[in-house]
């Protein structure tokens, strides 16, 4: 039984900066039968015993600032205008997951003079001396992750490689590096060494975040007591990665995760690769879901015509997988999410990255259903209406955008990060660091693009009309990728994060390329629109066919070339007339959850939801 009725629920929170908080909500944790409810609530404990890890891997200094600063906010006698100031850029640190913004990379700003910290310091009794520069100097370790840098590590200020150089990291890397997904390189003694990502045992000796994975196994052996036989098997497989940090520790249990299904599923430990300018550290993510059957019946059928799909693909034939399985997908609920995935939460996953497993054993995908709901409820449709050209656009949307979404998104998981084979005979990833991330994205968005007016779909029951759901597709991903997405830049003049860069990618290729989207004016506004939509139709699958060619090949050269002439490159003009009309929209760039919060009551796992989120993290981060 649900704990909130739908129609008392209040979702909207605050708004921080450009971020809207909502509460999360999860209703079917209430159809769980107790025992999945309890394996909840333990691996939920397990996801965020690593919060702190995520916060570290940022920067750093994420880890001693977020400290120094609850410890003023929370003094009384600190002015209470300053602590009012401390206060937003705690919440934006929290929201952003360390003291970088999640989509420029650029430096969160403290709204204090330097003069004005030091004397709330002195009042407190806190010292702030090695942080001060920091907080203030935008100039002072301006970004953490900084992919269009002239050397990419050097002037990343992330923790993975601090002090180092890209150069002498890649030349290391290419004879000793033994742990690239789960280490910190370090130089010692004039020589680079690994600082591995484990909890050690009596025959290996604890490693970085020795004490937060202890905490994460402690709470996944508990989780195992209500796990049936596969997930209980792979659970093992990956508190003995976390105790070893060997990776194939970690390739045994996403081959063990990939081959079994659960009414409670979770994703824990070293995921993505983003926040790595070589795109090999991962970051610490833990998220916990109830799959929606009935929504999964539906999007599943894409997953079991995998091989179809596959076979359709307009690259060349012998970078087609030709083993390809049918893929799992999941239409899921978040019960609890923290790490690189909240709280700011990714609305579809692909796992696992390994392309390997991937070609072997399949892969799961999964599309979160409330946080797009939420999504829908607080701004997607405002932005949407504003950037329509006309009435007809409008009623389109307003009848078809949400299935569009839903199939794209789905598309992209499911079929596009698991389609397609390598045959260069290293890992691409590390072949083309700097651009993997980013081109991964572009193919997997070009995937679903290109499948969206594939009659198959009309044939499997998933659209009435594949031509209409196409155009309306089409033409809100042109919508997104040259302009509203602009609004979440409203400063930078380069796009850093990998999703955007994608979007602007395949949207400026087309647009530069051919004839197929015209640039229009009406009222001082700009709007872009889709002309001809099998023209654009055949530039996705033109470049799709090379974007796996780079891939499968490796090509670095060209992957640069790619992403620097269509996907870093900001209208700063244009970006300006979009921040002006959303600002007259009254809308946030994005949507940050609050949690909600498995807790037990006399042997039963139940479900809060706490509508607070300083509440909320003052408390995850005394963990």
């Amino acid at each position: 039984m649900n704990s909130k009725k739908e129609t008392d629920r209040k979702y909207l929170l605050e708004r921080v900066g450009d971020i809207d908080v909502a509460q999360l909500y999860c209703d079917d944790f209430f159809n769980l039968d107790p025992k999945d409810k309890l394996l909840a609530y333990y691996l939920s404990k397990a996801a965020r015993a690593g919060q702190n890890i995520a916060l570290d891997q940022s920067s750093p200094h994420t880890l001693e600032i977020e400290r120094k600063l609850i410890s003023l906010y929370q003094f009384p006698q600190v002015l209470p205008w300053i602590r009012e100031k401390i206060h937003t850029y705690l919440k934006e640190l929290w929201i952003h997951g360390g003291i970088y913004h999640q989509w420029t990379a650029r430096k969160l700003s403290l709204d204090l003079t330097e003069q004005q910290l030091l004397a709330a310091a002195r009042v407190g009794g806190v010292n702030v001396d090695d942080v001060v520069n920091i907080l203030i100097d935008p100039n002072v370790k301006p970004m953490n992750c900084n992919k269009g840098a002239s050397d990419i590590i050097q002037q990343s200020y992330n923790n993975y490689y601090p002090g180092l150089t890209f150069d002498e990291v890649e030349k290391w890397a290419k004879e000793h590096e033994q742990h690239p997904l789960n280490s910190q390189v370090v130089k010692e003694n004039k020589t680079l060494r690994e600082r591995v990502w484990r909890t050690g045992n009596k025959d290996i000796a604890p490693g970085m975040y020795a004490a937060e994975l202890t905490k994460v196994n402690h709470y996944l052996a508990q989780a195992m007591k209500y796990a049936a036989h596969p997930q209980k098997q792979a659970i093992q497989l990956l508190m003995k990665f976390f105790e070893t940090g060997d990776l194939e520790d970690f390739k045994a249990f996403n081959i063990a995760w990939v081959q079994y299904e659960a009414p409670v599923e979770f994703i824990l430990g070293f995921i993505e690769t983003n926040l790595d300018p070589r795109s090999a550290k991962g970051r610490y993510e833990g998220i916990v879901h109830a799959v929606d059957t009935e929504s999964t019946a539906v999007m599943a059928k894409l997953g079991h015509e995998a091989r179809y799909f596959e076979s359709v693909m307009p690259w060349d034939d012998k970078y087609k997988n030709p083993q390809v399985k049918p893929l799992d997908f999941r239409v899921v609920n978040i019960i609890f999410s923290c790490g690189d995935a909240g709280p700011l939460i990714p609305i579809g996953i692909n796992l696992p990255n390994d392309d390997q497993i991937r070609q072997q054993y399949g892969s799961k995908s999964v599309m979160l259903k409330n946080i797009m709901e939420t999504d829908r409820k607080t701004f997607r449709k405002k932005l949407l209406r504003e950037f329509a050209w006309d009435t007809q656009e409008v009623e389109l949307y307003e009848k078809w955008a949400d299935l569009c979404e839903d199939l794209r998104i789905a598309m992209h998981e499911v079929l596009g990060h698991a389609s397609g084979r390598v045959v260069c005979d290293w890992d691409p990833s590390k072949l083309l660091p700097g651009c993997y991330a980013t081109l991964e994205e572009v193919r997997a968005d070009l995937v679903a693009l290109w499948l969206m007016f594939d009659p198959k779909l009309q044939e499997l029951g998933l659209v009435d009309d594949v031509d209409t759901i196409g155009r309306v597709a089409y033409q809100s991903y042109v919508t997104d990728g040259g302009l509203f997405q602009l609004r979440r830049v409203p400063t930078a003049d380069t796009l850093e994060e990998d999703h955007m860069k994608n979007r602007q990618l395949i949207t400026h290729y087309i647009l530069e390329n051919s004839d197929a989207i015209a640039v229009k004016k009406k009222n001082g506004k700009t709007y872009l629109c889709v002309t001809d939509f099998e023209t654009m139709r055949q530039m996705i699958g033109k470049l799709l066919a090379e974007i796996m060619r780079i891939k499968a090949e490796g090509d670095l050269s060209s992957a640069r070339a790619l992403i620097e002439r269509y996907g870093t490159k900001v209208n700063t003009q244009l970006r300006d007339e979009v921040v002006r009309r959303v600002a007259d929209l009254d809308i946030a760039s994005h949507t940050a959850f609050v949690m909600p919060e498995p807790y037990l009551v006399r042997g039963d796992s139940r479900l809060r939801y706490p509508s607070d989120l300083t509440d909320q993290m003052l408390r995850f981060s005394s963990v």
